[in-house]
Protein backbone atom coordinates (compact mmCIF):
# COMPACT_ATOMS: atom_id res chain seq x y z
CA UNK A 1 0.00 0.00 0.00
CA UNK A 2 2.57 1.92 0.89
CA UNK A 3 4.27 2.03 -2.42
CA UNK A 4 1.53 2.39 -4.32
CA UNK A 5 0.84 5.32 -2.34
CA UNK A 6 4.53 6.60 -3.08
CA UNK A 7 4.60 6.07 -6.98
CA UNK A 8 1.45 8.12 -6.63
CA UNK A 9 3.35 11.15 -4.94
CA UNK A 10 6.22 10.88 -6.96
CA UNK A 11 3.63 11.26 -10.59
CA UNK A 12 2.11 13.68 -8.78
CA UNK A 13 5.62 15.90 -8.19
CA UNK A 14 6.96 14.53 -11.78
CA UNK A 15 3.95 16.37 -13.78
CA UNK A 16 4.36 19.68 -11.59
CA UNK A 17 8.07 19.77 -12.71
CA UNK A 18 6.86 18.74 -16.16
CA UNK A 19 4.44 21.64 -15.94
CA UNK A 20 6.61 24.01 -14.55
CA UNK A 21 9.66 23.10 -17.45
CA UNK A 22 6.44 23.51 -20.44
CA UNK A 23 5.15 26.35 -19.36
CA UNK A 24 8.40 27.65 -19.32
CA UNK A 25 8.99 26.26 -22.58
CA UNK A 26 6.04 27.59 -23.97
CA UNK A 27 6.72 31.14 -22.03
CA UNK A 28 9.60 31.72 -23.84
CA UNK A 29 8.67 30.55 -27.26
CA UNK A 30 5.54 32.90 -26.59
CA UNK A 31 8.16 35.94 -25.71
CA UNK A 32 10.29 35.27 -28.37
CA UNK A 33 8.01 35.22 -31.45
CA UNK A 34 6.41 38.92 -29.94
CA UNK A 35 10.15 40.18 -29.80
CA UNK A 36 10.39 38.85 -33.58
CA UNK A 37 7.02 40.04 -34.72
CA UNK A 38 7.43 43.64 -33.07
CA UNK A 39 11.22 43.62 -34.53
CA UNK A 40 9.38 42.73 -38.31
CA UNK A 41 6.69 45.59 -37.97
CA UNK A 42 9.26 48.03 -36.44
CA UNK A 43 11.39 47.09 -39.19
CA UNK A 44 8.62 47.54 -42.12
CA UNK A 45 7.87 51.25 -40.66
CA UNK A 46 10.77 52.49 -41.76
CA UNK A 47 12.24 53.09 -45.83
CA UNK A 48 15.13 50.66 -45.10
CA UNK A 49 13.30 47.66 -43.56
CA UNK A 50 10.84 48.10 -46.19
CA UNK A 51 13.61 47.92 -49.11
CA UNK A 52 15.06 45.23 -47.39
CA UNK A 53 11.74 43.25 -47.20
CA UNK A 54 11.58 43.50 -51.28
CA UNK A 55 14.51 42.95 -51.91
CA UNK A 56 14.97 40.27 -50.31
CA UNK A 57 11.72 38.82 -48.09
CA UNK A 58 10.03 38.76 -51.59
CA UNK A 59 12.46 37.46 -53.53
CA UNK A 60 13.16 35.00 -50.54
CA UNK A 61 9.55 33.89 -50.60
CA UNK A 62 9.20 33.51 -54.02
CA UNK A 63 12.54 30.77 -54.17
CA UNK A 64 10.63 28.64 -51.42
CA UNK A 65 7.79 28.05 -52.94
CA UNK A 66 9.38 27.19 -56.11
CA UNK A 67 8.36 27.09 -59.52
CA UNK A 68 4.51 27.50 -60.16
CA UNK A 69 3.21 26.94 -64.03
CA UNK A 70 1.30 29.77 -65.40
CA UNK A 71 -2.72 28.86 -65.77
CA UNK A 72 -2.91 27.60 -69.75
CA UNK A 73 -5.49 30.45 -70.62
CA UNK A 74 -3.31 33.52 -69.25
CA UNK A 75 -0.83 35.18 -71.22
CA UNK A 76 1.42 37.56 -69.90
CA UNK A 77 3.02 40.21 -72.14
CA UNK A 78 5.83 41.67 -70.04
CA UNK A 79 8.01 44.90 -70.39
CA UNK A 80 11.55 44.46 -69.78
CA UNK A 81 15.01 46.35 -70.09
CA UNK A 82 15.50 43.69 -73.34
CA UNK A 83 12.29 44.87 -75.23
CA UNK A 84 12.99 48.41 -74.37
CA UNK A 85 16.45 48.08 -76.24
CA UNK A 86 15.13 45.79 -78.65
CA UNK A 87 12.51 47.96 -79.90
CA UNK A 88 14.38 51.34 -79.57
CA UNK A 89 12.35 52.68 -76.36
CA UNK A 90 12.87 54.22 -73.57
CA UNK A 91 13.53 52.16 -70.46
CA UNK A 92 10.75 54.00 -68.50
CA UNK A 93 7.37 52.23 -70.62
CA UNK A 94 5.16 55.07 -69.31
CA UNK A 95 7.57 56.64 -71.76
CA UNK A 96 6.44 54.74 -74.44
CA UNK A 97 4.64 55.91 -76.80
CA UNK A 98 0.71 55.24 -76.51
CA UNK A 99 0.32 54.30 -79.94
CA UNK A 100 2.15 51.01 -79.61
CA UNK A 101 0.13 50.29 -76.48
CA UNK A 102 -2.74 51.17 -78.88
CA UNK A 103 -2.11 48.71 -80.84
CA UNK A 104 -1.43 46.20 -78.56
CA UNK A 105 -4.89 46.37 -77.59
CA UNK A 106 -6.04 46.06 -80.91
CA UNK A 107 -3.83 42.91 -81.13
CA UNK A 108 -4.89 41.57 -78.08
CA UNK A 109 -8.78 42.19 -78.86
CA UNK A 110 -8.46 40.58 -82.09
CA UNK A 111 -6.71 37.88 -80.97
CA UNK A 112 -9.56 37.06 -78.52
CA UNK A 113 -8.77 38.16 -75.01
CA UNK A 114 -11.08 38.58 -72.36
CA UNK A 115 -9.37 40.82 -70.39
CA UNK A 116 -6.66 43.07 -70.76
CA UNK A 117 -4.98 44.65 -67.90
CA UNK A 118 -2.22 47.39 -67.83
CA UNK A 119 -0.22 47.17 -64.67
CA UNK A 120 1.31 51.02 -65.99
CA UNK A 121 -0.18 54.10 -65.08
CA UNK A 122 -1.12 56.81 -67.23
CA UNK A 123 -1.76 59.73 -65.18
CA UNK A 124 -0.27 62.02 -67.73
CA UNK A 125 -1.01 63.26 -71.14
CA UNK A 126 1.99 61.51 -73.29
CA UNK A 127 4.10 63.61 -75.37
CA UNK A 128 1.90 63.12 -78.55
CA UNK A 129 -2.31 64.19 -77.79
CA UNK A 130 -3.00 62.55 -81.29
CA UNK A 131 -1.74 59.07 -79.75
CA UNK A 132 -3.53 59.45 -76.65
CA UNK A 133 -6.51 59.55 -78.29
CA UNK A 134 -5.62 56.61 -80.76
CA UNK A 135 -4.91 54.58 -77.01
CA UNK A 136 -8.30 55.95 -75.75
CA UNK A 137 -9.94 54.61 -79.03
CA UNK A 138 -8.34 51.41 -78.62
CA UNK A 139 -9.61 50.77 -75.06
CA UNK A 140 -13.06 51.81 -75.67
CA UNK A 141 -13.22 49.83 -78.85
CA UNK A 142 -11.63 46.79 -77.38
CA UNK A 143 -14.35 47.03 -73.88
CA UNK A 144 -12.00 45.10 -71.63
CA UNK A 145 -9.36 46.66 -71.12
CA UNK A 146 -8.08 47.41 -67.23
CA UNK A 147 -5.50 50.50 -66.04
CA UNK A 148 -3.56 50.83 -63.15
CA UNK A 149 -4.12 53.89 -61.10
CA UNK A 150 -2.16 55.94 -58.60
CA UNK A 151 -4.41 56.50 -55.90
CA UNK A 152 -4.30 60.55 -55.30
CA UNK A 153 -3.86 61.52 -59.36
CA UNK A 154 -5.90 62.71 -61.41
CA UNK A 155 -6.76 60.81 -64.56
CA UNK A 156 -5.03 61.65 -67.44
CA UNK A 157 -7.57 63.20 -70.28
CA UNK A 158 -7.07 60.78 -72.54
CA UNK A 159 -7.51 57.68 -69.49
CA UNK A 160 -11.20 59.53 -69.04
CA UNK A 161 -12.25 59.94 -72.61
CA UNK A 162 -11.46 55.60 -72.96
CA UNK A 163 -13.39 55.37 -69.66
CA UNK A 164 -16.23 57.17 -70.56
CA UNK A 165 -18.07 59.49 -68.15
CA UNK A 166 -19.93 56.72 -66.67
CA UNK A 167 -17.06 54.64 -65.25
CA UNK A 168 -15.68 58.00 -63.46
CA UNK A 169 -16.43 58.45 -59.70
CA UNK A 170 -17.44 61.85 -59.54
CA UNK A 171 -17.57 61.78 -55.43
CA UNK A 172 -13.77 61.27 -55.79
CA UNK A 173 -12.88 64.43 -57.95
CA UNK A 174 -12.29 61.88 -60.73
CA UNK A 175 -9.50 60.06 -59.40
CA UNK A 176 -11.02 56.36 -59.39
CA UNK A 177 -11.36 54.54 -62.53
CA UNK A 178 -13.68 51.69 -63.02
CA UNK A 179 -12.77 48.83 -65.30
CA UNK A 180 -14.15 49.62 -68.44
CA UNK A 181 -15.11 46.27 -69.61
CA UNK A 182 -19.28 46.13 -70.80
CA UNK A 183 -20.15 43.44 -67.77
CA UNK A 184 -18.07 45.96 -64.80
CA UNK A 185 -20.73 46.85 -61.99
CA UNK A 186 -21.03 50.31 -62.47
CA UNK A 187 -19.40 50.40 -59.14
CA UNK A 188 -17.43 48.13 -57.09
CA UNK A 189 -18.58 47.07 -53.81
CA UNK A 190 -16.41 48.42 -51.12
CA UNK A 191 -14.48 45.84 -48.52
CA UNK A 192 -16.58 45.47 -45.05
Amino acid sequence: MCERACAIVDSILLLRLWNRESLAHASNAILLGLLVASAGLLAAATPAGEELEEDFGLSWLFRARGPVAAPIDVVIVAIDEQSSRDLGLPDKPSAWPRALHAELVRYLAKAGAKVVSFDLTFDAPGVKPEQDQEFADAIRSAGNVLLAESIGCPICPSTRAAAGPDRVDPSTNGSALWPAAPEAPARPTQPR
